[in-house]
């Protein structure tokens, strides 16, 4: 089955998306950080990274960035799961990152990232 690396510096969370994901079958491996997420990413190569925006050592934007620029990392699939406004300014230039979704915390249950996830790995 898929692997799929949750960066995100909510445990409950992380433990609530882990739980979910983990009944679907996916295989699952957590960062609290983006530093951490990366080497992670870099080590384990994950499917899909299911990335927070705003993180201790490191943010999610920084994280996109850097594995972009990686030959593996640019086109692993990421979706970032945020809670900034969609029509920031900020989350408009990382789109040039190509995150396959973009999804707010606020609008989004986790039953709906779970959907898509599956939707880009099934």
């Amino acid at each position: 089955m898929a692997k799929v690396l949750i960066v995100d510096d909510d445990i409950s969370l992380q433990t609530t998306l882990t739980t979910h994901l983990t009944l679907e079958g996916f295989t699952i491996v957590n960062a609290n950080n983006g530093k951490r997420g990366l080497q992670l990413a870099y080590r384990e190569r994950p499917d899909l990274l299911l990335l927070d925006v705003f993180m201790p050592d490191q943010d999610g934007f920084t994280t996109l960035k850097q594995l972009r620029g990686d030959d593996w990392g640019r086109n692993v699939h990421v979706i970032l799961y945020t809670n900034v406004d969609l029509n920031d300014a900020i989350l408009t230039q990382v789109m040039e990152f190509k995150p396959a979704f973009c999804l707010l915390k606020s609008d989004n249950q986790v039953e709906e990232v779970v959907e898509k996830v599956r939707e880009l790995l099934l």
